[in-house]
């Protein structure tokens, strides 16, 4: 109950991932995606938008599995240290599959991708 939760705010967590790069933001966005990685257990996707190679920001975005209790303690990292300074990881969006599609979709957002033109973004689609 939210009661509960304003009681034990002052606790500490029961499980924490803390990135071991400065300025990532890791958690800017958070999205439960479903099964992914086949264990049974609903999965967590977690954006780092300031993360990458050498700190140029590429972004990554962290798939932390688990139980129904406890998030795996290391995630698998989706990493775009390629698209430099993309900023990958601020945006995620989750969609239902359709009755006849047994995948889960969901799409990654990386606003400050440069292909062609500067900062012209990109969209990434995943099954």
């Amino acid at each position: 109950s939210l009661s509960t939760v304003a009681a034990d705010a002052g606790a500490p967590p029961h499980w924490a991932f803390v990135s071991d790069q400065p300025q990532a933001y890791l958690g800017f966005c958070l999205a439960a995606v479903g099964d992914l990685n086949g264990d049974g257990n609903p999965d967590l996707l977690v954006g780092a938008p300031g993360s990458g190679v050498s700190q140029d920001a590429g972004g990554k975005f962290f798939l932390f599995g688990g139980t129904p209790s406890q998030l795996s303690e290391l995630p698998q990292a989706l990493n775009f240290g390629s698209w430099r300074r993309s900023f990958a990881g601020r945006n995620i969006a989750v969609v239902p599959p359709a009755e006849h599609d047994a995948g889960l979709v969901f799409l990654l957002g990386a606003a400050a991708y440069t292909g062609n033109s500067a900062q012209q973004g990109c969209l990434a689609w995943f099954r």
